[in-house]
């Protein structure tokens, strides 16, 4: 059968004489050869996978292959915004050309890191909170999980806090994404036949509460 597997593996930044050993198993073995494996990771890990040898790649820059894309992103993110929206008010040209210039140097195409500084930024309307924000958006993905799910934890309630915990195991241990309506199931197996009902959509909390979470392409 003529068939060409393609494997993702997204964010790699530590642990790179694993992902080299990998990698050159898969170069060296004919066998195998017809497999396509896309990498997304940090300069680090590729100039390591340079210097360690027998592995044929080509390279995208991201940052510089989607700059126009992610310009196009993050004005539309901001005009949506109520406090950036309006470019005649005083101060605020400035200030989205300063978000604009700041997200393309420091998260290098990401847009997890952009989304995320974001959906941080709509949310507050103080400058200082924003240029934090800013300061800390080329963090590494695990230190910005880890500063999501701190910031969860002291605003959510415990129900809100169990929910949260049970959905971080179903994205990370189940073999597929779910739907929010799978989802949504999995916590009312979860919670059994005497939780309360939550009138909001798993959607709106993930958009709301539970920003750790994103949906795409109807997956979370």
């Amino acid at each position: 059968m003529d068939v060409t597997f393609y494997i993702v593996l997204d964010g790699l930044g530590a642990n790179a004489e694993v992902v080299i050993s990998f990698l050159q198993r898969f170069s060296d073995n004919p066998v195998i050869q017809r497999t396509r494996i896309l990498l997304t990771g940090n300069k680090q890990l590729f100039d390591a996978i340079n210097m360690a040898g027998r592995i044929k790649m080509d390279k995208i820059v991201l940052g510089d292959a989607n700059s126009t894309d992610l310009i196009l992103y993050i004005n539309k993110r901001m005009d949506s915004m109520e406090i950036l929206k309006s470019t005649s008010r005083p101060g605020i040209s400035d200030l989205r050309s300063k978000i604009l210039s700041s997200l393309q140097s420091s998260t290098r195409g990401d847009y997890y890191k952009v989304d995320r500084v974001l959906d941080s930024i709509a949310r507050t309307d103080d400058v200082a909170e924003i240029d934090a924000l800013l300061e800390s958006a080329g963090n590494i993905r695990p230190d910005q999980i880890e500063s999501d799910i701190e910031k969860l934890n002291q605003q959510r309630t415990p129900k809100e806090i169990a929910e949260i915990n049970e959905m971080i195991l179903w994205v990370n241990d189940a073999r597929i994404w779910f739907s929010p309506a799978q989802i949504k199931a999995a916590l009312a197996l979860k919670a059994g036949p005497s939780a309360s009902t939550s009138l909001m959509l798993i959607e709106a909390k993930i958009a709301s509460k539970y920003t750790i979470f994103t949906t795409d392409s109807g997956l979370i």
